[in-house]
């Protein structure tokens, strides 16, 4: 059941990120973790964040982050500065 949840947000996310933009400036932070400390490496999340940086690439924003496999330290890091990137953008989305 979940992954039908999957797969209806994604495809309503693409849908609604293929529209025209109104915003002058979008960005994107896409993170993708794969590696944690206690459990087996997952294969999908870095997929995922490829498949969706090329989304947002496609739909026209005009910065896309991709970040991987971050510690607390590094996911800390790495919204600040998303954070400083967004004060003059129109829209901002993390994934």
């Amino acid at each position: 059941m979940r992954a039908v949840g999957a797969v209806v947000l994604a495809a309503c996310s693409f849908w609604l990120f293929i529209q025209p933009a109104l915003a002058e400036k979008r960005v994107a932070l896409v993170i993708g973790n794969s590696a944690y400390k206690n459990v087996i490496r997952l294969q999908n999340p870095t997929n995922d964040a490829a498949a969706v940086v090329s989304m947002f690439t496609r739909a026209g924003f005009d910065s896309v982050d991709a970040k991987l496999d971050l510690g607390i330290g590094d996911m800390r890091c790495a919204l600040r500065e998303f954070g400083n990137k967004t004060r003059d953008a129109d829209v901002a989305v993390i994934y």
